[in-house]
């Protein structure tokens, strides 16, 4: 899976069944942990995500703006 594939994972793991728009608490390098990323490559990947329109990030939260096109993001 890609890096990108990877942080889409560990982002929809922490949103759970929730649909539509969720903000998780969580930051950067927790996630990269989950993940199996550097916090580097995590970032890379988040910026990736956010290019996407999928995610925006704050300081300690991640929005995802729609978890079902999260999920097709790394079920490709």
């Amino acid at each position: 899976m890609s890096t990108v594939g990877r942080a889409a994972q560990a982002i929809a793991r922490q949103c759970g069944e929730h649909k539509g728009e969720v903000a998780i608490c969580v930051t950067q390098q927790e996630l990269a942990d989950l993940a199996g990323l550097s916090r580097i490559s995590l970032g890379k990947a988040l910026a990736k995500l956010e290019a996407d329109g999928l995610i925006s990030k704050r300081y300690g939260k991640i929005t995802v703006h729609d978890s079902k096109a999260l999920n097709g993001s790394f079920t490709r």
